[in-house]
């Protein structure tokens, strides 16, 4: 009884966390939306869908994730396809290379863009000889593609964990009543995977929609969006009123869309509980080649081409300057307002404060979750952020603590903690369910105490999934723009850095600013597999 008191006990610090730092701002958000001279009025909603401008804002938001959705499934869906029906060589270090975008900051992928699809970009460089030139960038068509790049590998990371699980004894039987390859897949295959496809659809159109700094680079004015559109109001036009309004809209979309996708979530427990089986076996991709075989050996090279070429360019492109750039590291950058290497040193410090805590909260809420009959409702709060943008929230803080703003440093550690505690909980909850509760209940009753049956037994067993999360958490705060762009002020991070650097068109310094952005990442991710590996040869 006395453990199951210290486990409510132990509650209390992550919910007051998350409480105080996200829920208060969004609720506070709301309430000056919705409540002015202590009544409650629609009077901001009303000025906001009064102006053609702002509509236009809302209607293009709405139409960019769409088509960023339609874009996605339709170059995604025959990707993952032929990673799940197909073997080739190389296959593992080719999904390494698709999961390489779901890791980059927004910002240096639209630097890889404007690089490769530039006016005076290798494209156009190409087609200069034969007297031809495309208009790709600050245009719709830069944005879509920008979206499908980040988005197709989490739809195949998703989309074949999936496939893989699925039950192939369902196959056979319905090829043995008659039914051919497609109408098998389509009449079997499609139905049962489709809530896990709607679940991820929803979560790719909410990337889209919340998308900042990719529309923020690769957008023209004639294209922005809301969350865009928050940040211009509120840091540029000081019209904090038509921000909150934004805000509040672009919160109510996210909610109804994070319903949809927890519905389809539970459904698709349920789906995936019931075709669960043997995998069918993967057929060679390069034996006894066909017409489906040769189409599906084209659409994986074009789109490897498409992922490569953007990262390539950056190291392409900061190929002759980076040396250069190095020796300048100490010196004053009038176009960053601070010495060269302030930026990363505040990133990597950031980083680095922003993987302890986001670590630290997140073992607490699944420790204390244990025993907690309210575990799937508070499980939602801690994953709500995920749908809720790093500028809405943000923008709490600055009403919230509006005397802090002097000093940004712990406020941007904070609201990075709260973006990445959905992904870092995440992870340590799987692990944590991998070792098994049985295990937990026989280091207790055998008489340790929980403290010590986490540090001794659970602890030693998940230490890889920890790495793991601390170097994600550590990669999404390297790369975040969003909450840096509401809160900085005077604190460079490197994504300010380089978006500073793309405004003036100091794409030179741009370059090797991401490539050491990349670097750092590299590093991160290197020195946390080594040590998993250190761990692993000596226990």
């Amino acid at each position: 009884m006395r453990n199951y008191h210290y486990y409510n006990l132990l509650i209390v610090l992550p919910l007051a966390f998350l409480v105080i730092f996200f829920y208060y701002p969004i609720l506070f958000i709301l309430q000056k939306a919705f409540i002015q001279n202590g009544s409650f009025t629609f009077d901001v909603f009303t000025n906001i869908f009064q102006q053609n401008w702002q509509r236009s804002v809302i209607f293009f938001t709405f139409k960019q994730a769409i088509l960023s959705l339609f874009f996605t499934l339709l170059i995604g869906l025959p990707i993952t396809l032929v990673f799940s029906y197909y073997d080739f060589p190389f296959k593992d270090k080719i999904r390494a290379v698709l999961m390489v975008p779901f890791v980059l900051p927004g910002i240096s992928v639209a630097l890889g863009f404007i690089l490769f699809y530039g006016q005076q970009g290798f494209v156009n460089k190409i087609l200069s000889f034969f007297n031809l030139n495309i208009q790709i960038l600050y245009s719709l068509k830069a944005i879509l593609m920008a979206h499908v790049f980040y988005n197709v590998p989490l739809l195949v990371k998703m989309l074949s964990d999936t496939l893989e699980s699925f039950n192939s004894n369902l196959i056979i039987s319905s090829r043995t009543l008659g039914a051919n390859r497609f109408i098998s897949f389509f009449k079997v295959t499609i139905p049962c995977i489709m809530p896990a496809l709607i679940n991820v659809s929803v979560l790719i159109f909410l990337y889209c929609f919340m998308s900042f700094g990719i529309v923020l680079v690769l957008g023209d004015i004639k294209y922005t969006t809301i969350e865009v559109n928050i940040f211009i109001f509120v840091k540029h036009l000081l019209e904090t009123e038509k921000g909150i309004a934004l805000s509040c809209i672009q919160v109510l979309i996210s909610l109804i869309m994070l319903t949809l996708s927890s519905i389809f979530t539970k459904k698709n427990e349920r789906v995936l509980g019931l075709t669960k089986g043997p995998k069918q076996l993967s057929t060679p991709l390069f034996k006894k080649i066909n017409s489906l075989k040769v189409i599906s050996i084209i659409v994986l090279s074009l789109f490897l081409v498409f992922i490569i070429s953007p990262l390539l360019s950056i190291f392409v492109y900061s190929f002759k300057t980076f040396l250069l750039f190095l020796t300048k590291l100490f010196q004053f950058d009038p176009y960053i307002g601070t010495y060269t290497y302030q930026p990363i040193l505040n990133s990597v410090i950031l980083g680095s404060l922003v993987a302890l805590i986001s670590l630290v909260i997140s073992l607490l809420f699944r420790v204390s979750l244990s025993h907690c009959k309210y575990r799937k409702a508070i499980e939602s709060l801690i994953l709500l952020p995920l749908g809720i943008s790093g500028i809405t929230f943000s923008l709490g803080y600055l009403f919230i603590f509006k005397s802090a703003m002097h000093k940004p440093f712990m406020l941007l550690v904070i609201a990075q903690s709260i973006i990445c505690l959905p992904f870092c909980y995440s992870s340590i909850s799987a692990a944590i369910d991998s070792v098994g509760i049985n295990l937990i209940h026989s280091a207790q009753s055998l008489g340790a105490g929980m403290k010590k049956t986490y540090i001794k037994v659970v602890l030693p067993l998940i230490y890889k999934p920890l790495i793991t999360a601390l170097s994600f958490s550590f990669a999404i705060s390297l790369g975040e723009i969003s909450s840096a762009s509401m809160l900085a002020n005077r604190f460079v991070t490197i994504p300010i850095c380089i978006y500073r650097y793309i405004s003036a068109r100091q794409f030179a310094s741009a370059t090797n600013m991401s490539l050491l952005l990349i670097f750092t990442a590299i590093v991160v991710f290197s020195v946390g597999e080594k040590i998993k590996y250190l761990n692993f040869e000596r226990n």
